[in-house]
């Protein structure tokens, strides 16, 4: 076509989406939307930092024409966030991939309809090539190179129609089997739509109790309706109506969150973009971490250490936990292995129906420097004053909100000393994995150690199962 038009599948700079995407938009004279049945995946477009999601919002407030392509008559659903309900609004056609050619004439006659300037159709593509039991075997090949990229792009169903026709061929290939290709392919296909049931179901249900919520009379119920939700939906993590919050009355001293935005985060070479999310102001205190001790469903339950076998297995060696060294109720518990920390976190979220984690690596550094690489939170030069290490000549830990001076950007204490912090990456392969029991990455540097190990991009590995008195852990948490 003649005409320029921005589409949620031009190539979008990963590195600056914001300018690129403003100037792709910009030039165009509108946006096309391809509607498929992965554009408006509830779990994915959930996502305030989803690229279809930001594109379609920076369309809608620079008042872009707007046509939807409706592949095979699929329309938006009914429940989009509010930033991109308005595309409900915008017309549309139906759109059929087996009648391909004939269907990009409709759209282009359509597109001339609804814009002030006339389009003219390039030349006409050949139709797409159907294999047939005679075909050459490049065209298998072909074949099989465009269904093994459908299957990394998660487009199941297009992959699983052209491998079932060169299964009907009888293609043969000497170390690819069809067959294996296939079955995994309608496996996956079958996990995702099982995850989008769930997740429509706990939608309903969050919908329910919101209303039972929303009365006096009933409001009792829905806080017993919420416990049982939060344990058959555990993972579900929005809450536009705040539930958690009106019908959760469990507190934990100094528990607070610092908001994180999402950006780009340098780790050891490898860059990653990361959503917004919460980590604690604080370490996890001695006090936070008796109460877990404390508590009828807390240390003494071995069900929150059974995300792994490794960690069960540990468990069961290890019925009591340590003493740490340093008391004090705003101490930060030290003594703490990468099993009790996990295990901290899973009945923290089950007491306040948020999803709490231990930080992933990425998470931690970005939480430290933010978009300003520092080698320490407060800038580049090291300052003893604003944190807990050996230079500091305390020789022991310090009170969770002591060095108000060493925050960083996000306003985290002690992420420069004090206690290093587990995190939940593996440190040799930077995969966020609860079922391996391999080393796992420690940041932030403590008491007893010098700055160099404070240094906002210094990462150490331990042994899952060590505990002594350098490390304790923090928190993080989802923003709703």
């Amino acid at each position: 076509m003649t005409r320029r038009f921005s589409s949620t599948l031009k190539a979008i700079d990963e590195i600056d989406f914001e300018h690129s995407i403003l100037k792709h938009l910009q030039d165009s004279d509108g946006v096309l939307v391809i509607v498929s049945e992965y554009t408006f995946d509830p779990i994915r477009i959930a996502d305030t930092g989803d690229w279809v999601r930001r594109e379609i919002r920076t369309a809608l407030e620079l008042n872009k024409p707007i046509v939807l392509v409706c592949v095979e008559g699929l329309m938006p659903p009914s429940e989009l966030p509010e930033d991109i309900r308005h595309i409900e609004r915008c017309q549309g056609i139906k759109f059929y991939p087996d009648y391909f050619v004939e269907g990009v004439q409709k759209l282009a006659e359509f597109i001339s309809k609804t814009m002030s300037v006339p389009l003219k159709l390039a030349p006409q593509a050949p139709t797409p090539v159907i294999v047939q039991p005679s075909a050459s075997v490049d065209v298998y090949y072909q074949q099989l190179d465009q269904a093994i990229h459908f299957l990394d792009e998660e487009k199941y169903d297009a992959a699983i129609s052209i491998l079932e026709v060169l299964q009907a061929a009888s293609y043969q290939s000497k170390f690819v089997s069809i067959e294996s290709l296939l079955g995994a392919a309608k496996r996956y296909r079958n996990e995702r739509n099982e995850a989008l049931n769930l997740y429509r179901e706990a939608m309903q249900a969050y919908r329910e109790i919101a209303m039972l919520a929303s009365t006096k009379i009933t409001f009792e119920q829905a806080k017993s309706s919420w416990a049982k939700f939060r344990k058959d939906f555990p993972d579900y993590s929005d809450d536009p109506q705040g539930l958690a919050q009106r019908l959760i009355s469990f507190e934990l001293p100094l528990l607070e969150w610092c908001d994180v935005p999402g950006g780009m985060v340098n780790v050891e070479g490898r860059r990653y973009r990361l959503d917004s999310f919460r980590i604690s102001k604080y370490l996890v205190t001695n006090t936070q971490f008796q109460i877990f001790l404390d508590s009828v469903d807390g240390y003494s339950e071995s069900g929150w250490w059974d995300y792994s076998e490794h960690a069960q297995n540990w468990r069961a060696k290890n019925v009591r936990a340590s003493t740490p060294r340093f008391s004090g109720d705003k101490q930060p518990r030290d003594t703490v292995c990468w099993y009790d920390a996990v295990a901290f976190s899973r009945w923290l979220s089950e007491k306040t129906a948020l999803s709490i984690t231990l930080p992933t690596e990425q998470q931690w550094q970005r939480a430290a420097q933010g978009d300003l690489p520092y080698l320490y939170p407060w800038g580049d030069k090291f300052d003893r004053t604003c944190c807990n290490t050996s230079d500091s000549k305390i020789k022991k830990t310090t009170p969770v909100d002591q060095f108000a001076a060493g925050c960083s950007f996000c306003g985290a204490y002690d992420m420069a000393g004090n206690l290093l912090q587990w995190c939940l990456t593996e440190y040799q392969s930077f995969k966020n994995n609860l079922e391996s029991n391999v080393p796992r990455v420690v940041r932030g540097g403590a008491w007893g150690l010098t700055q160099i190990f404070a240094r906002t991009n210094a990462r150490y590995k331990s042994n899952v199962n060590s505990r002594d008195d350098m490390k304790g852990f923090r928190l993080v948490t989802s923003i709703r």
